[in-house]
């Protein structure tokens, strides 16, 4: 673990400093070198605010509380005190986190059901307007055939109106004729 501390530090990577001095802090506890425990604890504590985790710094503030119970008890209560404020922060978080989540799940939710309402809107006025284009049809179809019909029919009338007026010209010339 002492080894893994020294190439961290070289290469100042945070986390990889923070977790040996944790377990080295968690050895000497077992060990009841409580001096030690104290040191790797409050030196993981230092290094983990200066990174972002706060569940890590969390751990290591318990840590230094549960060392210093046994030695001083004010000094763990100050440690007990700064991790619930911790967790206060860490748990508040997440709970926006998962309301902010919740609030854009429901904003989605309701605009999928207004594309949804959109979208049968749209589709009632398809159908509406094909209906009406169906409707316009049967009706242009219907006078066409009734015109045509008409036409039909006044031209067999004006065959038989030329019939008859050739009839009665003839009549005419020969009721003339026998006169």
């Amino acid at each position: 673990l002492k080894e893994g501390l020294r190439i961290a530090a070289q290469i100042h990577h945070i986390d990889r400093q923070m977790v040996p001095n944790m377990r080295l802090a968690e050895a000497y506890i077992k060990k009841n070198e409580l001096d030690s425990a104290i040191y790797y604890a409050k030196k993981a504590d230092e290094i983990e605010k200066l990174g972002s985790n706060k569940e890590v710094e969390l751990k290591a503030t318990i840590l230094l509380s549960e060392v210093y119970e046994a030695i001083e008890p004010v000094e763990a209560l100050r440690y007990l005190k700064i991790a619930n404020t911790i967790r206060d922060s860490i748990y508040s978080y997440d709970k926006l986190q998962s309301m902010n989540a919740l609030r854009f799940e429901d904003k989605e939710r309701q605009n999928e059901l207004v594309a949804a309402n959109l979208n049968y809107k749209n589709s009632i006025r398809q159908y509406a307007l094909l209906a009406g284009i169906g409707g316009l049809l049967i009706i242009a179809l219907v006078l066409f055939r009734h015109n045509r019909l008409k036409q039909k029919t006044n031209i067999s009338l004006n065959d038989k109106t030329n019939k008859l007026e050739n009839a009665l010209s003839e009549l005419k010339s020969t009721q003339s004729q026998l006169i």
